[in-house]
Parts: structure tokens; C-alpha cells; sequence
């Protein structure tokens, strides 16, 4: 009865990480990590809490990562944003769910993909609104940033200057368009999985951003070849692949990259102020400016705790070291996977975390709670196989 009540708690705070990520909304993220636990605890009551060895090192060296780094801040004189850096010691936190999550056999990847699939119906109402009713464009534009879970902006698709909708947490969006594509490969609800594959990877497209749809056509070319490559007509396979190649060069042609695209002057100004920062401090990069700093950049006009270069802002808060050791712990369940388990039953996972991967370089989002619900969706999978096995071949959605 207890771990039925954990479980549901637990999909709850899914479905707030992804509809609420900044917890504006519901206010319910702190509660529901909190309640989760205590259920926990008293579920274990009647047994003796047995805390496995290798999910402890896990959480302990990930939690230690953060709290060296405000120390080395502090140290060095750097200490200047508290509320950036507890925002991300809150989110790395969401870590020791691990714990229950492993112990109980919580299905972290079911509860993933089936709330991830609400964002599609979310984004996608949200357009019929504007064409039917565009006064309310106004008013959800200003919702969506006071709750900071959307933003809105134009693409030039093809000469049409297009609306842009942004969910914060549409990257998550990778793992249900791999699962589905995988199913459609392997004959599994044909119908249904190329119907769903198409509207997340539609939605990713509508989201804007270039790491989103670059990732979202990279996956579907990557399984049309599966598709393919054992159908006797080869020349088929080699004219698709040559048309989906020429129609993403294109694609991607017409997003607008050219030297006045502000997303790209942002990016460009982050990055050029980051070789001067590690050129002015050389030691930065052996032991980091430390998390609670900030530095000016270009890109913002401003001083800043936190640029869209994700992985420059790791090496910035930890140095290379301690960055080398987040990497490790973000890459050892595909280690893992490779070496223990048959990989083609996890192929759909692996490219959905490295495409994830991918779209956190260049995105705020692997320091986030959705960042980390991933994390713990990619471990809570190696330590208990029969999750992503029960889930990949027996779940119907």
C-alpha cells in the first residue's frame, strides 16, 4: 500500500518537474521531494534501512561536487549570487531520491516518457488558440513568463516568419520520440508509434530552437536508415536518406544563422568573454571560479552566474578536474549499459541521453531539476534492469 502511494507521489513530482519546471505554478516541487522521503522512511520502519553501497557513492561524490565549489567561491572571494547558487544545490538535491527510487522499484523512464507526452498536447493547443483566437497570444505570453516555463520568438522558415514556442522542458521530448521510433522500426503498433513519433518530433521543430530540431530530424534520419537499411531495395534507402540530408541542410539553412541572428550573437558574445575570463585567470580552469560567482559577458551585457554554454559553465564553477568527474558520473550509465546489458534493447535510451546530452550544451538544463530527473532516470535503469526492460517491451501507452 505504502510504495502504491509512493509511486503515485512520486509521478506526481514528475508531472511538476515537467509542466511547472521553475515551480511557479503548483509550489508543490520542494513538497513532493519531501513527502516522497518521508514515505520512504516510514515504509522502511518495519525493516532496517539499508543504504546500497554504489548508489551512496553516487549521490555522496554528486552532492560533494556543488558544496566544494561555494567553498572554493568563498575561499577566493567570488561569492556574490546566494540565490543562483542554492537554486543549484535545490537541484542537484533532487539526487537522493535515488535511494527510494532503487529500492522500490519506482519505473522512473515510464513515469518520464508518459508525462513528457503532455507537453506535445500543451504546445499544440496553445497554436490552435493563437489561429482560432489570436487575442489570447497577449495573455498567454505574459503567463508563460511570469511562470517562466515557456518563451515565445519568430523563425524564418523558408521565407514565412513562423511563432516560436518554447517549453522549458521540450528537450525531455527526446526520449519518447526514440522510444516510438524504435517501436515503429521493430513492428510494435506501427501505426500508433509513427503517429505519436510525428507529432513529438513536430513539437520539438515548433519549439525553435536549433539544438531541438537539429536532435529531433537527427533521430528520426537515424532510424529511417534502421528502417531501411535491410529492405532489398537499396537505391530506395540511398534516394530517402539523400532527400531527408538535403531537406535538413536546407531546413537549417533558412533558421536565420547568419551574423545578425541574436540568438547566435548571444552565444558568440558568451563565448568570447569566457577565453577572456580563462585567459585573465588562468587558475579557473584547475579549480573554478567557484559556484555563486559571476563574470561579465558580452553576450548579456551584464555580469551573469549562468550563460546558455552550459558545459564552459561547469568548467567555470568546478574547473577541469571536478568537471571531468561530473562527466564520468553523467556518462557511466551508457558505460554501464555497453557492458552489461544487451544494447540493442537500450539503443532507443542511449540515443535519447546522448541527444539530451547534446541540447544541455547549449541550453540551462542540465543543472536543472528536469537535468537531474534524467539522471536519476538513466541510474535508477542500470541499478534495476527490469525497469527500462518491462517498460521498452511490455508497457502500452
Amino acid at each position: 500500500m505504502i510504495k502504491s502511494i509512493i509511486n503515485f507521489v512520486f509521478a506526481i513530482l514528475v508531472f511538476i518537474l515537467i509542466i511547472d519546471p521553475g515551480d511557479r505554478i503548483f509550489h508543490l516541487k520542494i513538497p513532493l521531494f519531501f513527502l516522497v522521503l518521508i514515505l520512504w522512511f516510514f515504509y522502511k520502519t518495519s525493516n532496517t534501512i539499508f543504504f546500497r553501497k554504489d548508489i551512496a557513492y553516487i549521490v555522496f561524490v554528486f552532492l560533494m561536487l556543488p558544496i566544494i565549489s561555494v567553498v572554493i567561491c568563498f575561499l577566493q572571494g567570488n561569492f556574490v549570487n546566494m540565490e543562483f547558487a542554492l537554486g543549484f544545490l535545490k537541484s542537484f538535491s533532487i539526487i537522493v531520491l535515488l535511494f527510494p527510487i532503487v529500492d522500490i522499484n519506482i519505473p522512473t523512464l515510464k513515469y518520464l516518457i508518459n508525462n513528457s507526452l503532455l507537453l506535445p498536447i500543451i504546445v499544440l493547443s496553445a497554436y490552435v488558440i493563437f489561429l482560432f483566437i489570436p487575442d489570447m497570444i497577449s495573455p498567454i505570453y505574459s503567463y508563460t513568463e511570469e511562470k517562466d516555463i515557456a518563451k515565445f520568438g519568430y523563425r524564418n522558415y523558408y521565407g514565412f516568419i513562423v511563432v516560436m514556442l518554447y517549453y522549458r522542458t521540450t528537450p525531455l521530448l527526446v526520449f519518447p520520440l526514440a522510444y516510438f521510433c524504435n517501436k515503429f522500426t521493430t513492428g510494435d503498433k506501427k501505426v500508433k508509434s509513427f503517429l505519436l513519433a510525428c507529432t513529438v518530433c513536430f513539437t520539438l521543430i515548433l519549439s525553435g530552437t536549433r539544438a531541438n530540431i537539429v536532435s529531433a530530424l537527427g533521430i528520426l534520419l537515424y532510424y529511417i536508415y534502421i528502417y531501411y537499411r535491410n529492405k532489398k531495395n537499396k537505391i530506395q534507402l540511398i534516394l530517402l536518406i539523400s532527400t531527408v540530408i538535403f531537406a535538413l541542410i536546407t531546413f537549417i539553412g533558412s533558421l536565420s544563422f547568419d551574423e545578425k541572428d541574436e540568438s547566435t550573437e548571444v552565444k558568440s558574445g558568451h563565448f568570447t568573454s569566457y577565453v577572456d575570463l580563462f585567459n585573465s585567470h588562468p587558475e579557473y580552469l584547475i579549480w573554478g571560479q567557484g559556484l555563486g560567482s559571476e563574470f561579465y559577458s558580452k553576450g548579456a551585457s551584464n555580469m551573469t552566474p549562468q550563460t546558455e554554454l552550459t558545459y564552459l559553465d561547469m568548467i567555470r564553477f568546478f574547473g577541469i578536474p571536478m568537471m571531468i568527474i561530473l562527466l564520468v558520473i553523467l556518462f557511466y550509465p551508457i558505460y554501464y549499459i555497453v557492458m552489461n546489458y544487451n544494447v540493442k534493447e537500450y539503443k532507443f535510451l542511449i540515443i535519447a541521453y546522448f541527444t539530451y546530452l547534446f541540447i544541455a550544451g547549449t541550453n540551462p538544463l542540465l543543472v536543472s531539476s528536469t537535468g537531474i530527473l534524467v539522471i536519476i532516470v538513466m541510474y535508477s535503469l542500470i541499478k534495476n534492469k527490469n525497469n527500462v526492460h518491462d517498460f521498452s517491451l511490455h508497457s502500452h501507452l
